[in-house]
């Protein structure tokens, strides 16, 4: 084909009601220049929008355009996946191209509710009380909805036929809702109660629509009635406070078998006006003058079993005391709780790595917590792993605790540090020691994880090198290669290696024994001649001396050279 098609996304997601764009190119692969027509099949034409339905194409050359999908926020646009084509057909040879794709809908969530009639009426001969209420899914999507009522008052009940409705998209069902008082009221005025019908999405239990009603309370009796109950009423309470009565006391406590050394809350209740003593079994008043209701604690010192007596005085008048006798145990000896071992795995950390704090409790130990970081740590378990993500000393405090509350505190330090991620996995040469002859060193190296890599020598040198590489250096004194990663963050990591550097001493050649080129003996082959040349450059020589030249002799050890205007040469 003369020509290519490519979309920019497989699958295109929109929402009803919004647009979104997604791009066609076109590759014109032909001799010439082309027009293209552009053209959408497989969902709805009011869907889409196609600015540039013609697009003009250059000789061996790439456009894109744009267009545009835009389903409508309407029922009709049901969410899910619809595979459309992208036609592009060439004006002037007729070839059509096509390129697939899947437009994706997503669902969107409306419920609305209506109430028929908006008011009701309840009493206790004749109701009218029962509601219609309709139901309408604005979404794309089918929900099964939940029907409930409430009021402020949680004064009425209700019940719905049916109690779930499914409601496709666009449709309407309808209900009914019986809407009673959970007490008839024989004697008040006509109450108007408020009350909501709630219809909630079983799927999604955000989408919801709430409809508002009331209903009618009316009364058996009328309110003169009422009020004239309440008169009568009221005047028998009046008599009745004021006939002198003794006063009357009940005394409670939380429990009724306490530990030695314990507090003991006791709680009381006596008549009105009334002011409470409290009084151990053996006259000791442990508290005077209380109110006619409250509580007190008493710490218990008594063995076996302590008994209390709860008086209340009135205008004069000791009511019946109310008597509580309460078990008392002795208290449990409870060990100290142990830290037998707290140790970290490690005492310095890398900021966003993590340690085991490996732990152990005596027998005594019922909770431990881990501070700062407020863990609880469990003593069955005997390690647990900590992250570590900032700077600086952190220091931990582990408190282990018994059953008695008893606590034992032990602490440890951990300090963070921000390391680089780059990492030299080798530095390296391939001598350790140069020397006049052998000069010549290859420095390997291998970094990861690294975006720059440095390499310097003491000789003042700096490269800028690959991650892994190596490069050969003439070294004439002793030189140290350091190699510095940075990664990503500007963090930096370096490692060196240093190479020695050995000059070979001279060896003077022996007095005897060897072959001269005056044919004496001389040196042997092996051992070093110094070689003095006239006019000519330096060299050496082994077992003779070289033409024009004149060997040098030796005095004491040294050697000096026999003729000048020359210059010395010497090898090893």
């Amino acid at each position: 084909m003369s020509f290519g098609v490519e979309l920019n996304q497989d699958v295109v997601s929109v929402e009803p009601g919004a647009t979104v764009p997604f791009s066609i190119t076109i590759h014109n692969r032909g001799d010439r220049d082309a027009e293209f027509e552009l053209d959408i099949e497989g969902i709805d034409g009011v869907w889409r929008a196609i600015p540039v339905p013609v697009v003009r194409v250059p000789m061996s050359e790439t456009v894109t355009e744009r267009v545009f999908l835009k389903p409508p926020r309407e029922s009709e646009s049901a969410a899910g996946s619809y595979p459309f084509v992208v036609r592009v057909r060439n004006l002037e040879t007729g070839e059509v191209g096509h390129a697939q794709s899947v437009l994706e809908v997503r669902a969107f969530h409306a419920l609305a509710a209506e109430l028929m009639p908006r008011k009701g009426y309840y009493s206790p001969f004749r109701q009218g009380n029962v509601f219609e209420l309709s139901i309408t899914n604005e979404g794309n999507t089918a929900h099964t909805v939940g029907l409930y009522g409430t009021d402020p008052e949680d004064a009425c009940t209700y019940e719905f036929d049916p109690t779930r409705l499914q409601v496709g998209p666009g449709q309407t069902k309808t209900a009914l809702v019986e809407v009673a008082p959970r007490r008839s009221q024989l004697v008040s005025s006509v109450k108007l109660i408020g009350f909501n019908i709630t219809t909630r999405s079983a799927d999604h239990s955000s989408i919801a629509a709430q409809v508002p009603g009331q209903l009618e309370l009316r009364s058996l009796l009328s309110p003169v009635s009422l009020a004239t109950a309440l008169v009568f009423a009221f005047l028998a309470f009046l008599w009745w406070i004021n006939m002198p009565q003794a006063p009357s006391i009940s005394l409670s406590s939380d429990t009724m078998q306490v530990t030695r050394g314990q507090e003991l809350k006791l709680a009381w209740k006596a008549s009105d006006r009334s002011r409470v003593r409290l009084v151990l079994d053996d006259g000791t008043a442990i508290m005077e003058n209380g109110s006619p209701e409250g509580t007190f604690y008493y710490q218990v010192k008594e063995r076996d079993i302590v008994s209390i007596r709860a008086v209340a005085t009135r205008d004069g008048m000791t009511g019946r005391s109310d008597v509580l006798q309460i078990s008392v145990a002795e208290p449990e000896v409870v060990p100290t709780p142990e830290i037998v071992e707290l140790k970290p795995s490690a005492r310095s950390v890398k900021i966003g790595n993590t340690f085991l704090l490996r732990y152990k409790f005596g027998p005594s130990v019922v909770s431990a917590t881990l501070s700062p970081l407020g863990k609880e740590l469990d003593p069955t378990v005997s390690q647990i792993e900590i992250p570590v993500d900032s700077p600086g000393d952190h220091v931990y405090e582990v408190s282990a605790k018994n059953k008695a509350g008893v606590a034992t505190v032990k602490s440890f330090t951990v300090t963070g540090f921000d390391a680089s991620d780059a990492q030299i996995i080798e530095l390296r040469t391939d001598r350790s020691t140069a020397t006049p002859a052998e000069n010549m060193i290859t420095l390997r190296w291998h970094v990861t994880r690294a975006s720059r890599v440095d390499l310097k020598s003491s000789a003042g040198d700096t490269y800028e090198v690959e991650p892994k590489g190596s490069r050969e250096f003439m070294v004439t004194a002793k030189t140290t290669f350091t190699i510095t990663a940075t990664d990503d963050r500007g963090r930096v990591v370096s490692r060196q290696v240093t190479v020695g550097y050995r000059e070979e001493p001279v060896v003077p050649p022996p007095t005897d024994g060897g072959r001269t080129d005056a044919g004496g003996t001389g040196t042997n082959p092996d051992d070093p001649i110094i070689i003095t040349t006239t006019g000519g450059g330096s060299g050496t020589s082994t077992g003779t001396t070289s033409t024009g030249g004149t060997a040098t002799t030796t005095t004491g050890g040294n050697p000096v050279n026999a003729t000048t205007g020359g210059t010395t040469g010497r090898r090893p």
